[in-house]
């Protein structure tokens, strides 16, 4: 991992496999000597993090690749940037360290290949919880430090269909949650941090046959009652393989 206040262009290391900045640094892909070369970095896996004013359809098409990419966003976007073409893409964490937080880009295109997917400190709609879902591969998900501006997040019919991981972690303004086994089929783990405005778990997760954890530290009250009521009901039809974690109680 690379430290320090680094600000720099990366055509000039063609041979680097993995590229990984200190948190709060990001990397350029041209300084202001190679800012006219054109050069494709094959040997490039690894990119953490690349400021989102970086990335362009020229800069994308020299990484082709890519199986793990960070992007801090330096700026509101307003214009598309297409991850479609990244078609070993991976792992994708998209960040902002910005004061204020910014609305999560519905103008981002995300590549069909993602298997983990990190969302943190954004501003998040339906509509963006919506596109996430239709991800045909996702099996992780980790929202941190995000706000949902609706008050609500209700998964719809068919989506998150291979998700086996989902983390909600300091996320404000999520009140409602609707979700039932027929939007998460194959969820293994949840865990819920520090979501203090989460009236309940919804009581329907339990009835996913794939489920084998759900641990939840600082939550209101409740949201633990529902944690428990969810662990009563699998034990009451004999399912005693559902480990529920209350943590912070």
């Amino acid at each position: 991992m690379l430290k320090g206040a680094v600000i720099c262009g990366i055509v000039d290391m063609p041979q680097l496999r993995h590229i990984k900045f200190k948190e709060g640094t990001y990397v350029r892909y041209h300084d202001e000597r190679s800012r006219n070369r054109f050069v494709v970095l094959d040997n490039l896996q690894t990119l953490s993090p690349i400021a989102i004013s970086e990335i362009s359809d020229r800069v994308l098409e020299a990484l082709p690749n890519l199986e793990k990419l960070g992007i801090f966003w330096d700026r509101d976007v307003d214009d598309v940037r297409d991850l479609s073409r990244l078609h070993k893409l991976h792992t994708l964490k998209c960040m902002s360290s910005m004061l204020k937080k910014v609305n999560f880009s519905s103008n981002l295109i995300f590549p069909p290949s993602i298997k983990k997917l990190t969302l943190r400190r954004f501003q998040l709609l339906d509509d963006h919880m919506n596109e996430i879902g239709k991800l045909p591969n996702l099996e992780t998900l980790k929202l941190r430090g995000c706000d949902f501006l609706s008050g609500k997040w209700e998964a719809n019919d068919g989506e998150f269909c291979q998700l086996q991981f989902l983390l909600l972690e300091q996320l404000m303004g999520l009140i409602n949650w609707a979700a039932d086994d027929t939007n998460f089929p194959r969820l293994k783990h949840l865990v819920i941090r520090r979501c203090p405005d989460l009236s309940e778990i919804p009581l329907a997760i339990g009835d996913i046959p794939t489920l084998k954890v759900i641990e939840v530290d600082n939550i209101s009250h409740f949201a633990v009652a529902s944690a428990r009521e969810i662990q009563e009901a699998q034990l009451d039809i004999g399912n005693d393989d559902l480990q529920v974690r209350i943590l912070g109680y």
